[in-house]
């Protein structure tokens, strides 16, 4: 007599929901996480194969890339925070059983804003005649200032402001 043990499938993957942050300057090719899926069953039955099934917003090429056997989710397109500010990916863990049991997760990827685009001035110079009797502290010219990050949209107007030359200063 030899003890078989037979391996049923019977349970599906269970997977867990994952977030992660990635900084719009994140270079393609990092791993941002590694996904975990747990199946109790043994042998064939309990490997499990990842794979991302729905991307939104959708883009082609793919912005992300899940290797199928250990899970690891990877940049391969560059990120842009105007563009998009968040990812929502619908992830499936596959057992190797027949039939194949499927989990379902969810990963959502923030984009953060960095500051990695220059101020631009609406005009390439400015030309501004200036009479000797003005009142000190009248305003001579305004300044029209963007900034396509969000994270320096204050900062941009700000500086502006500060930048103001003293007596005599060269302008």
């Amino acid at each position: 007599e030899i003890p078989v043990t037979l391996d049923v499938e019977t349970e599906a993957d269970k997977f867990a929901e994952y977030q992660v942050q990635v900084s719009e300057t994140e270079s393609v090719g990092t791993s941002l996480l590694t996904l975990s899926a747990e199946d109790p069953d043994d042998g064939a039955n309990g490997r499990v194969i990842y794979r991302i099934f729905r991307q939104s917003p959708s883009s082609d090429p793919a912005v992300f890339e899940l290797d199928s056997s250990t899970g690891t989710l990877r940049l391969v397109q560059p990120l842009d925070y105007c563009e998009v500010k968040l990812y929502s990916l619908m992830v499936q863990a596959s057992d190797g059983g027949t039939p194949s049991l499927v989990g379902n997760g969810s990963v959502v990827v923030r984009v953060k804003d960095e500051n990695n685009n220059p101020p631009e001035f609406s005009k390439e110079s400015y030309d501004v005649a200036v009479s000797e009797n003005l009142a000190n502290g009248a305003s001579i010219l305004t300044l029209q200032v963007t900034d396509k990050d969000e994270v320096c949209q204050i900062w941009s107007k700000l500086a502006a402001v500060l930048l103001t030359p003293t007596n005599n200063a060269p302008v």
